[in-house]
């Protein structure tokens, strides 16, 4: 079968699985004699070489990929080469006892319009939704993946860490569990490859089509103890899963508000720009807005506009290039959006700049409420927004409250993330990489629970209070500022 659809590099958008954890996935989902296998995106073939070493037939391997360019390993199945996985997953009729892989990752935007067109109409979920525009291609091949699952099946996929946070993946996280007897999500506190500094994550379903028992989330320390737990996870590993951290008093933080990365640019270099910079091009005020660009920008209770001043003086990076209509009749406006990108100008094939129209108008979250930078090693806090039209980058998150989170509730809700309770949970879900970087994901953030918002003090005493904790944190002084926000939610 000839694919409809392209996209660029195949093999270069994927990450190849160690074959250590190859071997332990195939013997987790079951070698059996008689069992069918299916490899939706073959690769080099480091899973064929583990059902070989198996001992599992040819005949009872289906391999598909993209890339045309035939590798030795194509003889270890029957390997379709050249062909769209997506596309041949909506017309073969087989289902398959196993499947197993480590699917491309290539956001839906950098895919060619055939592509895209193929990849959106892939279902998921008892309604039977699609994935939006700004989806990645491992979520669809995920759902297409499990489609062919006979009943019964097994499903083992090596993914991108965005498994436990994006939103485009929210209904796979939900959906996908239930449709296996036991299911396991298997995190490494280390990266797994060392070209991808976010890890992965590896899913692992057992008995697809049966009476869903268990879901369990499995974290380990390396690769090794990623493979051990495959094969068998050691009880002492288990832990709870993020989506259900331990029951306690109070509400879950996304219950309260929306925490979102920001402003994704494309081509930072060009768009985000500090005052001597927008001087010297002569760009007017007008054609850019506002915004925060790195976490020492968010060290500080409350973002005003005196600070955002004091970051604009101190020739921080704090401006967006994004041109109104208007604004594109200006001289030195029209100059650099024609400038070229070896003099400077923008790198207009990058996916995210090229799918936007126009270009060089930057897709904004909704005003934010607020700011946490998911990289700090005093863990999360709120720097809570003062300041009309002011916006982020996606170096940070952005917060946006809901209704029922009033300017009171607010400082309660920031004071709240510094106590004991909330820091100790944040101690669980923390990723730490090597070379020191700690990260926290909105996933991360939006299940964590807070204790119960009561306080007898008003909010201007509230503000003090939170503006003392936070200087607590700046002195390295963490469990002093727990004891601060301990003692005002009477914990």
């Amino acid at each position: 079968m000839v694919s409809p659809a392209t996209y660029t590099s195949p093999r270069s958008c994927r990450v190849y699985t160690p074959r250590g954890l190859a071997d332990a996935l195939v013997t987790a989902c079951g070698v059996k004699r008689e069992a069918t296998w299916l490899e939706p995106s073959v690769g080099e073939g480091v899973f064929l070489e583990a059902l070989k070493a198996q001992g599992v037939p040819r005949e009872h391997i289906t391999a598909v990929d993209l890339a045309k360019e035939e590798h030795h390993n194509d003889e270890l199945a029957v390997t379709a080469r050249g062909v769209d996985f997506l596309h041949w997953s909506g017309l073969e009729p087989r289902r398959f006892d196993r499947v197993v892989g480590n699917p491309p990752y290539v956001p839906f935007d950098e895919l060619s319009a055939p592509a895209l067109a193929v990849a959106r109409t892939v279902a998921v979920g008892p309604e039977r939704g699609s994935f939006g525009g700004r989806a990645n291609l491992w979520a669809a091949f995920v759902a297409a993946s499990v489609s062919k699952l006979a009943h019964g099946g097994s499903f083992g996929f090596v993914l991108p860490a965005a498994w436990d946070y994006a939103d485009y993946a929210a209904p796979l996280r939900l959906w996908l569990p239930k449709q296996f007897r036991e299911f396991r999500v298997l995190r490494c506190r280390e990266p797994l490859f060392e070209s991808v500094e976010e890890g992965a994550v590896v899913l692992l379903g057992l008995g697809y089509g049966q009476s869903h028992t268990s879901m369990r989330r499995i974290e380990t320390g390396s690769l090794d103890d990623m493979i051990a737990a495959v094969r068998c996870p050691p009880a002492a590993e288990v832990q709870p899963h993020p989506a259900v951290i331990r029951p306690m008093e109070g509400l879950c933080l996304s219950e309260l508000m929306e925490i979102r990365i920001g402003a994704v640019t494309g081509d930072t270099n060009y768009f985000v720009l500090s005052e001597l910079t927008r001087k010297s091009l002569a760009l007017p005020e007008s054609a850019l807005m506002p915004v925060l660009s790195k976490a020492a920008h968010v060290r500080i209770p409350f973002v005003t506009r005196k600070h955002w001043s004091r970051l604009r003086a101190a020739n921080e990076r704090i401006w967006l290039f994004r041109p109104r209509e208007a604004d594109v009749l200006d001289g030195a406006v029209a100059r650099y959006l024609r400038l070229e990108p070896r003099k400077g100008g923008c790198h207009r094939n990058r996916g995210k700049v090229k799918g936007r129209t126009p270009w060089f108008q930057t897709l904004l979250p909704p005003a934010p409420h607020g700011f946490i930078s998911g990289m700090t090693s005093a863990g999360p806090w709120l720097a809570l927004n003062q300041m009309r039209g002011l916006s982020a980058t996606n170096t940070l998150y952005t917060v946006r409250f809901k209704p029922r989170a009033n300017p009171r509730m607010r400082v309660l809700i920031a004071l709240a993330l510094l106590t004991t309770t909330v820091r100790r949970q944040v101690a669980e879900v923390i990723r730490r990489y090597p070379g020191g970087l700690v990260k926290l994901e909105p996933g991360d953030l939006n299940q964590l629970r807070l204790p119960p918002l009561a306080s007898r003090l008003p909010r201007s005493c509230l503000e003090v209070r939170y503006t003392e904790a936070l200087r607590m944190i700046q002195m390295g002084r963490e469990t002093d500022a727990q004891a601060i926000a301990d003692s005002i939610l009477s914990l």
